[in-house]
């Protein structure tokens, strides 16, 4: 599995070269087991340029209930067997309630398992039709005149019929 080619393009551009060097910065604080003794020149801080899986979970997550992807498979079937995993946890999460799992996954271009945006399409696309036939049986039973003007209240001859709210028409201020 690799981590190239995680990210997006966007999410690349975000990230330059840092201009400081490693004594001018510190790690941040839940970095400090990845950098027991801070930046150093035999321990220099991520090129974040380069790091894809930090650019990945740094992107906004649009719902409360997220996954971020860390690696892909791209060329080679997985058999069945057991797989060993080592993780290095970095990033406490159970400050705000978070946890995290691993997810062993198919994606496609259109993203992981994700039924709740399957059955959004189809409402919506069931309302569509809907309000489409609807809208269809209105016009054949009484259909609208094209470049009709009498239906602009503001290019008609007839007197307004529109009154002021909260006056009495008794006391107008013409004298």
């Amino acid at each position: 599995m690799t981590n190239k080619g995680i990210s997006w393009a966007s999410d690349r551009q975000l990230y330059k070269p840092t201009q400081y060097s490693p004594d001018q910065i510190s790690p941040p604080p839940n970095w400090q087991k990845r950098y027991p003794q801070g930046y150093t020149k035999d321990n220099p801080p991520k090129d974040l340029q380069e790091d894809e899986e930090f650019q990945v979970w740094m992107r906004t997550a649009g719902l409360p209930t997220f996954s971020k992807l860390a690696r892909r498979n791209d060329n080679e079937t997985m058999i069945a067997g057991t797989y060993q995993i080592d993780i290095r946890d970095y990033f406490p999460v159970t400050a705000y309630g978070g946890t995290k799992s691993i997810v062993i996954s198919t994606r496609t271009v259109m993203g992981g398992k994700n039924p709740f945006m399957g059955i959004a399409y189809v409402v919506v696309g069931g309302i569509c039709i809907a309000l489409g036939t609807l809208f269809t049986v209105a016009h054949l039973i009484k259909p609208r005149k094209l470049g009709d003007h009498t239906y602009l209240t503001w290019n008609n001859e007839q007197p307004s019929t529109a009154t002021a709210s909260g006056r009495d028409p008794r006391f107008s201020s013409s004298a």
